[in-house]
């Protein structure tokens, strides 16, 4: 009501505009922008990205974006296969929390893409194993895992520490930008990022590895705009206010890269609700009553709305950590288009 009072005071209704209406703002001759629909991103090419239309390349998490891992352009096969040696190695004297490595390579045109549990990222030359560049940070704060890389439009895109996200040249390793994506209750990043449409996808979970599954922590997925890295839209992977209790519970999030169908919605697995199986006060997940939507479900979001066409909770009220939290398969079945999605449960 605030602001419908300023907006009539400041401009008649027929100086109005569906896409932009000035209101009075602080500074001398400035004005606030009301926007009637969020930003999209500036285009930097086809919604698909010309890294994953290579067949030899393996530029995100799953392969493609449908998650099929299915490599077309491999010569590994039945007859080969004893044929397979080592090529080269490298080495990592690096001791990590979780282990040294929390996730697979990606490789694109030739060139090896590796994150380690410290979030380094190193570019290996595929034929020598040479490296191409190497961005260090070596932070005192491992990831926990799993992390990791993608590729597309140029950019080699990667989470560093608990909350941020970096984008770098894909030739240099040099950065375009880097935006911190942290909860304000600590919720951090476990995740590898997906790239389609010029945007990056990327969540938080309810934690990180200095506070996890404490009440109040929610996941929430990022849409960040490629070229700039500003946030286009998020969305909160929790409902009702976690369930009646913001101060006890916690959940959600994703672990794994979303994927897309050829529409461009998006599929996503999710994490957990928390506590579980409960606390002292609120045993057997009794401050948490009901289905704990949207956790353990397999979800549909509209890009345009950024909202949900449709979801299926999987592991309704769940006590026991069993996530729905890999990334969701598309493939047909005959001519039907169906969706896969499976987790710990």
């Amino acid at each position: 009501l605030g602001m419908a009072a300023v907006l009539a005071a400041g401009a008649h209704a027929q100086d109005a505009t569906p896409e932009a209406t000035p209101v009075a703002g602080g500074g001398e001759g400035e004005a606030l922008v009301v926007s009637q629909v969020g930003p999209v991103a500036e285009s930097l090419g086809p919604a698909v990205p010309e890294e994953l239309t290579v067949e030899t390349n393996w530029a995100v998490e799953n392969y493609d974006l449908q998650a099929t891992r299915n490599v077309k352009g491999s010569g590994i096969s039945a007859e080969t296969v004893d044929q397979l040696g080592t090529a080269w190695r490298a080495p990592y004297d690096l001791p990590g929390f979780y282990g040294v490595l929390t996730s697979n390579p990606v490789v694109v045109d030739g060139v090896v893409f590796v994150q380690d549990a410290k979030s380094n990222v190193t570019a290996f030359d595929i034929e020598s194993g040479e490296t191409v560049w190497y961005n260090e940070y070596m932070l005192d704060v491992p990831s926990g895992g799993p992390n990791g890389v993608a590729v597309g439009y140029g950019y080699v895109v990667y989470p560093v520490g608990e909350g941020e996200v970096v984008a770098a040249r894909v030739d240099t390793g040099e950065e375009a930008w880097r935006i911190d994506i942290q909860g304000p209750r600590g919720e951090g990043i476990t995740m590898a990022p997906a790239i389609y449409d010029s945007t990056v996808y990327i969540s938080t979970i309810p934690g990180s590895l200095s506070e996890f599954y404490n009440g109040g922590q929610r996941g929430f997925i990022h849409a960040i705009e490629l070229a700039t890295g500003r946030v286009l839209w998020y969305f909160d992977t929790t409902t009702d206010n976690l369930w009646g209790n913001a101060r006890a519970n916690s959940g959600g999030g994703l672990w794994h890269p979303p994927s897309f169908d050829e529409d461009g919605n998006i599929y996503v697995g999710t994490g957990n609700p928390g506590p579980f199986p409960g606390n002292e006060q609120y045993p057997a997940g009794t401050g948490r009553p009901g289905d704990n939507d949207y956790t353990n479900s397999l979800i549909r979001i509209n890009p345009d709305t950024a909202g949900i066409d449709w979801y299926i909770n999987v592991k309704p009220g769940d006590l026991f950590d069993l996530d729905n939290q890999l990334t969701p398969i598309i493939a047909d079945v005959g001519d039907v288009p169906m969706v896969f999605s499976s987790g710990k449960h």
